[in-house]
C-alpha cells in the first residue's frame, strides 16, 4: 500500500493536527450540551455559541465557541483546525456571539500566525480539554506555536456597527 506524505493533504504546509475533528454522533450530543450552557450563561466564562451563515446555503449556523479575551480584545480560535464555522466565518466575515442573554454582532478578522502566538498560547493554557488537538503545550516555543498556528486559525472579533436582529435561533450544530 503506497502512503501519501502529509504535506500534500495539507497543501504543503507539512504541519498536522495530533487528532482530526469529526462530526460524529458523539460530536453534536457534546456541542448541544455545551451549546445549551451557554445560552444559559453557564459553564466557562469564556464559553458562547457563535452564530454565523453558511457559506454555500446562508442558513444560520450555531456551534459552541471558546472566545479568549486579551487587553479586552476578543478572539476566537479553532482548536479542531478549519472546521466548517471557520470556513463559514471566512466567507461571511461577521458572526453573533450570545451567552445567555447577552447577544452580540462582531466583525470577525483572521489573525495572521505570527499574530496569534499568544492568543494561542492563553487558549491552550485556560481550555485543556482541547490539548489533543495541538502539537504544542505551554512550555513550547514560539517557534513551535507558531508550527501549529498554521493549523489552528485564530480570528479578532470587534463589535459590529449593525445590530443583531434579535438571539439568534436554534440552527444545526454541525461544525
Amino acid at each position: 500500500m503506497r502512503s501519501i506524505p502529509a504535506d500534500s493533504l495539507l497543501g504543503g504546509y507539512g504541519d498536522c493536527m495530533s487528532k482530526v475533528y469529526r462530526v460524529g454522533t458523539v460530536a453534536r450530543a457534546v456541542n448541544a450540551v455545551f451549546r445549551r450552557l451557554a445560552t444559559r450563561g453557564r459553564g466557562a466564562p469564556y464559553l458562547h455559541v457563535l452564530t454565523v451563515a453558511g457559506r454555500t446555503s446562508g442558513r444560520d449556523r450555531s456551534v459552541p465557541v471558546d472566545v479568549m479575551t486579551m487587553d479586552t480584545v476578543k478572539y476566537l480560535v479553532a482548536p479542531s483546525g478549519e472546521v466548517n464555522w471557520v470556513r463559514n466565518l471566512r466567507a461571511a466575515g461577521k458572526a453573533t456571539l450570545q451567552r445567555g442573554s447577552h447577544v452580540q454582532q462582531y466583525d470577525a478578522v483572521e489573525v495572521p500566525p505570527t499574530d496569534a502566538i499568544p492568543v494561542l498560547r492563553e487558549y491552550i493554557r485556560l481550555v485543556p480539554i482541547t490539548k489533543d488537538y495541538w502539537n504544542v503545550n505551554g512550555d513550547s516555543t514560539d517557534d513551535e506555536v507558531l508550527g501549529d498556528a498554521r493549523t489552528h486559525p485564530a480570528f479578532q472579533l470587534k463589535v459590529s456597527e449593525t445590530a443583531p436582529e434579535g438571539p439568534p435561533r436554534e440552527t444545526d450544530e454541525s461544525q
